[in-house]
């Protein structure tokens, strides 16, 4: 082969990491319409948010979002997920819609076996785990088509806010620093004490060894073990997420706010200028921040 030609697909197949410098807004389709989540999967990039709306992108976030019928009506649509061929987003009133693997075609209601507000969803080692207010559960098999069950994590009525997975173990977080953990959601749930004071935990995350969670007044806590816990603070402004992946650490705060950091999340945090703040999420080499009326920017690892 040409080594000029090696040298072309090398650069193009890179895999970009780093941290999101510079953030540029799109257009979203969502008008005034607060974006609540995104991810990205089988080349494609979907959007939810409240009233039922939700909009897709291909691979490219940076070019055309379309809105779609999410088959929420007017229902605040709170997360979103892909996994095992299939697309998934949960809501309030514990409403639970199903795509396949293109985001584009018709999303169909489920049967979620749970009433509650739902708010945050993941799917990982062939579940699917959503959690919500008052302590709520539900989980299913692989094929999210099929039956869900609700589950007690022990929360004790307290919402359940948000869910990661590090390869082995779920963890959940909620109201008043709650957190568990199981290596099965399907089975019973220990809990977990974090270093956060008595509030609210709204992000959870896991990457380079190390879980961080975030929330109200500012609060990250890490720990590379669930046991031992460090505190930071970044000022008042409620944390409502987190994120890990390529080399970088991700925060999206009230304000609007977001905070990049490199691997270690004991290290230096950058404000950085963008005008979201709901949460951020990473695919095909591109971050994608989305927050209140209808905003959405994009960045790139590394610039």
């Amino acid at each position: 082969m040409n080594l000029a030609l090696q040298g072309l697909m090398c650069k193009r197949t890179r895999v970009a990491t780093g941290q999101p410098v510079t953030w540029t807004s799109r257009t979203s389709s969502f008008d005034t319409d607060q974006i609540n989540n995104v991810a990205y999967g089988n080349g494609y990039w979907v959007a939810v948010g409240q009233n039922g709306t939700m909009a897709t992108c291909g691979s490219d976030p940076t070019g055309t979002w379309t809105q779609r019928t999410s088959s929420f009506d007017t229902t605040y649509i709170s997360d979103v997920a892909y996994g095992n061929g299939y697309w998934v987003a949960v809501g309030w009133s514990g409403k639970i819609a199903t795509c396949g693997s293109d985001p584009t075609g018709t999303w169909t209601q489920r049967k979620s076996g749970v009433k509650k507000n739902l708010q945050c969803l993941i799917y990982a080692d062939s579940k699917w785990v959503a959690g919500g207010s008052e302590g709520t559960m539900t989980t299913c098999g692989s094929d999210p088509t099929g039956t869900w069950t609700e589950r007690d994590p022990g929360f004790n009525s307290h919402d359940v806010t948000c869910i990661a997975h590090n390869g082995t173990t779920f963890v959940i977080a909620g109201y008043y620093r709650y957190m568990a953990s199981a290596t099965d959601p399907t089975s019973s749930w220990s809990s977990v004490t974090p270093s956060f004071g008595a509030t609210d935990i709204w992000g959870i995350a896991y990457g380079n060894s190390t879980w961080v969670i975030v929330g109200e007044s500012g609060r990250m806590s890490y720990s590379t073990d669930l046991s031992s816990w460090t505190r930071n603070n970044f000022g008042s402004n409620v944390i409502w997420n987190v994120t890990y992946a390529a080399d970088a650490w991700v925060t999206a705060a009230y304000g609007p706010s977001v905070k990049t950091c490199g691997l270690a999340p004991s290290g230096t945090w950058t404000e950085r200028t963008t005008g979201f703040g709901s949460n951020a999420r990473h695919g095909n080499n591109y971050w994608v921040g989305v927050g209140d009326s209808g905003a959405l920017y994009t960045a790139v690892p590394g610039i």
